[in-house]
Parts: C-alpha cells; sequence; structure tokens
C-alpha cells in the first residue's frame, strides 16, 4: 500500500513562498515561469510538499547562476 502524500493547498503554498494566492496559481498554470509543479483534482489546484520544496532549491540556483554571470560580466 503506498504512503498518503501531503498535498497543499493554494493559501498553504503562497504562505510558505510569502507570496499572493494569485502568484501562486499563475505560476501552477504555466503561465508565468518559473513553474510551480502542481497537482489538478478537478477544480482544485494541489501541491505535493516535496515538489515545493524541490522548487524552492531550483529557484536558489537559478538566482545563484544569474548573480554568478553578472558579477563575470562586470
Amino acid at each position: 500500500m503506498e504512503k498518503a502524500m501531503d498535498l497543499l493547498t493554494v493559501p498553504e503554498v503562497a504562505r510558505i513562498l510569502r507570496v499572493s494566492c494569485g502568484w501562486v496559481r499563475e505560476h501552477a498554470r504555466g503561465r508565468v515561469r518559473p513553474v510551480l509543479p502542481s497537482v489538478r483534482i478537478g477544480r482544485f489546484i494541489r501541491f505535493e510538499s516535496e515538489a515545493v520544496s524541490q522548487f524552492i532549491v531550483e529557484c536558489r540556483c537559478l538566482h545563484n547562476q544569474i548573480l554568478r554571470r553578472r558579477k563575470l560580466a562586470a
């Protein structure tokens, strides 16, 4: 039997990332980058807690790469 996953709601993810619910929805729909991985359950959007954690790590790496490029260009 599979272990149940922790699924987070839009407000919960917004609180974790300290952004608006609208920001979370736009990134979950893929309209804006970076795309926030989500699961559609009917009309509801849910997020796996592990995917949100990985999203944060990827954003941090992307930010660090941008900073390094700016330093090299200066």
